[in-house]
């Protein structure tokens, strides 16, 4: 079922985040980041459409969605490094 997929590809995504936590920063919330990962590339694909229309209203090129995941990802990861909670 859909549910099951989205358990699974959670918890592929939450071994990634404990990865980052054992080898880079053992304080980080493994559970919270990945919340946090987890929200915010749902947020991009829901929202992606109103980013794009943003981008054109100000004239600014609009990003693709996967150079979006590409940012998002660099951007949560950073901060993940240096995470005290």
């Amino acid at each position: 079922s859909l549910q099951t997929c989205g358990t699974s590809a959670f918890g592929v995504l939450e071994d990634a985040v404990r990865d980052i936590a054992e080898t880079h920063n053992p304080k980080l919330d493994v559970r919270k980041a990945s919340h946090l990962c987890w929200s915010a590339m749902q947020g991009l694909v829901e929202l992606h459409p109103k980013l794009t229309r943003l981008d054109e209203m100000s004239g600014v090129p609009a990003s693709s969605i996967d150079d979006l995941v590409s940012s998002f990802t660099s951007l949560l990861v950073t901060g993940f490094l240096h995470a005290d909670d």
